[in-house]
């Protein structure tokens, strides 16, 4: 368990979930207005734009509460994110990008890999899927089957016709070996993740 006062909680919350929400929303809206001028602009979206616009399709509903309970917080952070912006285009102009990058690449290091903003660390596998209806089905079935949770669940990376690559999480070592063990059994390609 977590205990954190209701004000750090929001301001966090914020920073790390609402803000990525909303800005998601935004560069989705923002290339999809440029559809107007080229129909290339979503045609051409490839990983980083997915990545980034993925949450973008989350219902509005999910976040209408959330955003109306901590609207004045989400706004300090919008300002904090547009004044980020305006930094990134004065480095920019002055041609010194490098040391940026480096510094967000070197931050990010400090994100916990084993939790993916759950509290508990989980074990993942990954898990070749081919492009054809029922293969998460198959996958969660026969999982299912032997009583194995999936605590967290994403696609990776997909290609249309080509299949893609799924993420599955589990609470323990012992659920993970054991559906590596499974889906290898029902031959579905996995590994282990580090």
């Amino acid at each position: 368990m977590l205990l954190l006062l209701p004000a750090l909680h929001d301001e966090i919350a914020a920073a790390v979930s609402h803000l990525p929400q909303l800005a998601s929303v935004a560069l989705m809206n923002l290339a999809a207005s440029k559809q107007i001028e080229s129909s290339h602009f979503l045609k051409m979206a490839a990983g980083g734009f997915r990545d980034m616009t993925r949450v973008a399709s989350s219902p509005y509903g999910i976040w209408k509460d959330i955003i109306e309970t901590n609207t004045d917080m989400i706004l300090s952070y919008i300002d904090a994110y547009v004044e980020e912006l305006t930094r990134i285009r004065k480095v920019l102009e002055s041609n010194s990008l490098e040391k940026y990058f480096e510094k967000a690449a070197r931050d990010r290091l400090s994100i916990p890999k084993d939790t993916k903003g759950f509290l508990r660390p989980h074990y993942d596998i990954s898990v070749s899927v081919e492009d054809k209806p029922g293969m998460v089905a198959a996958i969660s079935a026969s999982l299912f089957e032997r009583n194995i949770n999936i605590k967290d669940i994403e696609v990776l990376k997909i290609r249309e016709d080509e299949g893609g690559t799924m993420r599955l999480a589990f609470s323990s070592e012992e659920d993970r070996k054991l559906a590596l063990h499974l889906l290898k059994e029902k031959g579905f390609e996995c590994r282990k993740r580090e």
